[in-house]
């Protein structure tokens, strides 16, 4: 029974311990990312790609998050291929962050653009 009573103490005497001791949650800074890839396979690989992203942001923004996504794909045929894109990105209001560190917004792109000769295509003549 004394036993049980000393460990029940020293988990009692831990957790506040631990408690008084943690610091403020950590709040990470605002991300916005934009995640692509425009594909084209065919006989004629050499495509013309635009991908305009454009990130903005009003002041300084804590814990919050905005993603967009695309996939363009053209598959088959010999004449030109022509990809094109336009992503507008806006984070407004927000708070700081509380623990007094405010960074800028975190911008993430990751952008592929991936072109593939088709030899199959060359059968269809």
């Amino acid at each position: 029974m004394t036993l049980k009573r000393i460990y029940l103490g020293s988990l009692v005497s831990l957790g506040s311990l631990l408690f008084c001791c943690i610091p403020e949650p950590v709040v990470a800074q605002c991300v916005q990312s934009d995640i692509s890839v425009q594909m084209n396979v065919s006989r004629n690989p050499n495509t013309q790609r635009r991908n305009r992203v454009n990130f903005d942001n009003e002041g300084t923004c804590s814990g919050n998050s905005s993603t967009t996504t695309g996939v363009q794909v053209n598959v088959g045929g010999d004449g030109p291929v022509r990809q094109e894109r336009n992503v507008r990105h806006k984070l407004r209001g927000g708070e700081g962050n509380p623990t007094g560190v405010n960074g800028p917004t975190v911008n993430v792109r990751s952008n592929v653009g991936v072109d593939v000769r088709n030899p199959a295509d060359d059968l269809l003549d």
